[in-house]
């Protein structure tokens, strides 16, 4: 009898869709059906991919500043996309018919599977929404308690909940989990990516490839994020003219569907989609980006510093770079000092013998999680 799992994605950005495809792959190697469903750009992206997935109403989310009567004026709007996706939800899993649910981040997947009575297994590094720091909110932390306990019931409808991430003291969403009664679900997998290893023969053909200074550094940024949020190009590019003589700078601008060859520039070399993501990681000396979980979590598997630059007010963000800088493995930067600052933090970076310790110590911690393996394990036993 064939085996069905059902794998609904968050479709806001692509770390949670590239994530799950690696997933998704180890299940269909393993004679299991697999179905996706998404929206936005992990749609896209999944879809590019060759996988069978189903389209989502989008819950839209807002990346500009918190603003508490914009957020109450757009609950209603957001709860009835909730609503629509719980009804869509319902619909695919009656006609797909899987063994299990395995939901990325998606609540109304988990709802939809307690109501047909069909188990499921939540992946999830945010199980509690943070205010921005600081705020106006009244009772800002009284509004996160509440807040985070109404989710924890709803997310304890499934079997488990796994954390993509590292047990503490190494967590990196810390503050997105932490205060959260969670019934005893709750199990940290560790990170789930791998990090592929390449011979030094091929990395030294992609550096003579793309023209790189043996002498110079290498910065990798990764401007791949939620649309709305990939306006600071122009300033990375800024920062990169600036800086041209003492690094080598590639920057990827994470157009999904753009351009996948290099164009060289005065100051380094550009692309729209880059197909060299793990080799260039690799061959990187710093890894600049927004502060999403899942380039933090590639970049320690890499054993690469990063400076990251969190979404201004986008809480969880700024909860992963703050924690990423007091696990000293990050310098952060702030949209409006990119430029001013980029040189003393990359060279803090680059000298710093207690960085590279930190790097190195989390990369050695993250070596000991294999997340997929433990992920994969967990969702096999209802398979």
């Amino acid at each position: 009898m064939s085996r069905r799992l059902y794998i609904p994605v968050f479709g806001s950005g692509l770390g949670h869709s590239t994530r799950m495809a690696i997933i998704a792959h180890r299940f269909i190697e393993a004679g299991v059906s697999v179905k996706f469903s998404s929206f936005q750009d992990g749609l896209s992206y999944l879809t590019k991919q060759g996988f069978d997935c189903e389209m989502m109403p989008a819950i839209e989310v807002g990346w500009s500043v918190f603003s508490t009567s914009k957020a109450l004026a757009e609950l209603p709007s957001i709860l009835f996309a909730l609503r629509k996706q719980v009804f869509r939800e319902i619909s695919v899993i009656k006609r797909f018919k899987p063994d299990l649910v395995l939901s990325d981040s998606r609540l109304s997947a988990v709802v939809a599977a307690a109501l047909l009575r069909i188990p499921s297994i939540t992946v999830l590094n945010q199980l509690r929404i943070l205010l921005p720091r600081p705020t106006r909110v009244p009772l800002a932390s009284f509004l996160e308690d509440s807040a985070a306990e109404v989710l924890a019931y709803f997310w304890s409808l499934s079997e488990k909940i796994l954390v993509p991430d590292l047990p503490p003291p190494y967590t990196i969403a810390e503050r997105n989990i932490s205060r959260v009664r969670h019934r005893g679900k709750i199990r940290f997998t560790g990170f789930l990516f791998s990090r592929p290893k390449f011979d030094e023969s091929v990395l030294e053909e992609i550096r003579n490839s793309l023209g790189l200074d043996k002498a110079k550094p290498v910065i990798l940024a990764l401007l791949s994020g939620p649309r709305p949020t990939r306006g600071i190009t122009h300033q990375v590019i800024e920062v990169a003219k600036n800086y041209a003589s003492q690094f080598n700078f590639i920057v990827s601008m994470g157009i999904e569907n753009g351009k996948t060859h290099p164009q060289r520039t005065e100051w380094g070399i550009l692309f729209e989609w880059c197909p060299l993501r793990d080799e260039l990681m690799a061959l990187t000396d710093i890894v600049l980006a927004r502060a999403g979980h899942s380039v933090i979590a590639q970049s320690i598997l890499f054993g690469k510093p990063m400076l990251l630059i969190p979404i201004a007010s986008h809480s969880e963000q700024m909860a992963n770079a703050a924690r990423a800088a007091e696990l000293g493995v990050a310098a952060n930067l702030t949209e409006s000092n990119i430029i001013s600052d980029f040189g003393r933090q990359a060279q803090h970076l680059l000298t710093s013998k207690i960085v590279k310790g930190k790097v190195m110590e989390l990369k050695s911690a993250a070596e000991r999680f294999p997340g997929v393996d433990l992920l994969t394990k967990e969702v096999m036993k209802f398979l």
